[in-house]
């Protein structure tokens, strides 16, 4: 997943290229992506410019706020809300 719902393109190292975070259209985004890079790896250019790779803020949490949305629906069940 990414924070702007598209795909990200990566050069983390000289040779190296990764193409993630297709959000739930993988099948489709990734076999296009997979096209472009072979395209670049012939001298094309890629669909989106390489960008650097960044946390994703807050990311340590997803845990908590799995168990308190999970909590949260539980409650409102109970009490018919």
């Amino acid at each position: 997943m990414t924070l702007d719902h598209y795909p990200h393109y990566h050069e983390p190292a000289r040779g190296l290229m990764a193409c993630l975070g297709y959000n739930g259209r993988g099948v489709a985004m990734a076999t296009l992506m997979g096209q472009n890079i072979a395209d670049v790896l012939q001298g094309g250019e890629p669909l989106f410019p390489a960008q650097p790779i960044k946390p994703v803020p807050l990311h340590f949490g997803w845990k908590a706020g799995v168990i308190a949305g999970i909590a949260r629906g539980r409650l409102k069940d109970r009490f018919g809300l």
